[in-house]
């Protein structure tokens, strides 16, 4: 699928809703790097590039944010002399994934000056409530894409609950109501390029697996089908003789 999990930074709150912090970690950390950790294994064809796969007809050569550890430093530095030094919390599910993952993203930053990071370990439940209420600084969510109109717009529109990221920047949401109204794929597909570049410049999270929907099955089953985000057409399956 398009799109895929991502490190969500809260905009509505410091240290995120300064622009600068989102891109200096954005620019600090290596999604590769968070994907091999919690992965163990070569995961650069997992880690998206972009938010649309080649595959898809709403991709465009539109990459997410590529590290750069000076000038990751430089924005660290030049926030801390403002008197805003990137401080927060992690808050992370208590599966081992979201663990390792927090841990992976901790041990990037460490080696950088004027930035903090703690971890707080929560259950779902609690997760999914501090997700949903926005008192977190970041936390995983995603945004899982087959056609674009659905979790896009839900992930990133202000009108949306979930939003849990914040973003609220007036180029983007024009897009995603333009995306969602427009009656041609060329149309849409010129709205959903303007919603790639702001989701860039606006970094709203590190991008760090895709989503890959499977499905176990009986060596005699045939006929599997999947659509959506990973639903199986069971009026196709059937057992072979």
């Amino acid at each position: 699928m398009g799109g895929g999990q991502f490190m969500g930074m809260n905009m509505r709150r410091a240290p995120f809703d300064d622009e600068r912090a989102r891109r200096a970690v954005a620019l600090a950390v290596d999604p590769s790097t968070i994907n091999s950790a919690v992965y163990a294994g070569d995961g650069d064809d997992q880690v998206p590039g972009t938010l649309f796969q080649e595959g898809s007809p709403f991709y465009s050569d539109i990459p997410f944010t590529e590290p750069d550890r000076d000038v990751a430093q430089e924005l660290f530095d030049e926030l801390a002399a403002d008197g805003k030094p990137v401080e927060f919390t992690f808050v992370s599910y208590s599966s081992a994934e979201n663990k390792v993952a927090a841990e992976a993203l901790q041990a990037s930053l460490t080696a950088f000056d004027n930035v903090a990071v703690d971890i707080e370990i929560v259950d779902n439940t609690e997760g999914v409530s501090r997700l949903t209420s926005h008192d977190f600084d970041m936390m995983i969510t995603s945004a899982l894409v087959q056609d674009p109109d659905t979790a896009l717009w839900t992930a990133f529109h202000p009108g949306s609950s979930g939003n849990f990221t914040g973003a609220n920047d007036s180029e983007l949401t024009q897009a995603l109501d333009a995306g969602r109204n427009a009656d041609t794929v060329e149309a849409r597909r010129d709205a959903y390029d303007v919603v790639q570049n702001r989701l860039v410049d606006l970094n709203v999270g590190l991008w760090y697996v895709r989503g890959a929907p499977g499905v176990i099955a009986a060596t005699d089953l045939q006929g599997i089908r999947m659509y959506g985000s990973g639903s199986l057409l069971p009026e196709e399956l059937q057992f072979a003789e």
